[in-house]
């Protein structure tokens, strides 16, 4: 048996970051991509809300006056527009994360929740890629 899988991605994301962060254009689920693996098809979406406070300076944190990040806009904005600027934040010491996105996987034919929660793109393609085998147990 041959394994085919297609990817037709979101044409509102073109730079294809790893992080859920990336993906997070309003409040509630938004569709990233669809991956079709051996005539499965299953939807990415990034859920959840975020919601990052950020200081000035590592010293502030935990002082009442801080920046609210809550869409990727937010992010890019910035100047986070890569997964290891994001990395760089986060070990600045600048920020709490209070909120955080995640991608969840729907089954594109029903709209069914699968419930298979991803904190990158490549996790949850691949679980796209294996959903016969998790959803069988």
């Amino acid at each position: 048996m041959t394994n085919k899988t297609v990817v037709s991605y979101s044409s509102n994301f073109t730079n294809f970051q790893q992080d859920s962060a990336f993906y997070v254009a309003g409040g509630g689920n938004c569709w990233i991509a669809t991956v079709t693996h051996n005539g499965i098809a299953t939807d990415i979406c990034c859920d959840g809300e975020m919601r990052i406070h950020v200081w000035t300076e590592p010293a502030f944190v935990g002082d009442k006056y801080y920046d609210i990040w809550r869409y990727t806009e937010d992010l890019i904005y910035a100047g986070i527009d890569t997964d290891a600027k994001l990395l760089a934040l986060n070990e600045s010491g600048r920020v709490e994360w209070v909120n955080n996105s995640w991608f969840d996987l729907y089954d594109t034919e029903s709209g069914e929740h699968l419930d298979c929660i991803t904190h990158t793109l490549d996790e949850a393609i691949h679980a796209c890629m294996t959903r016969d085998e998790w959803t069988s147990l």
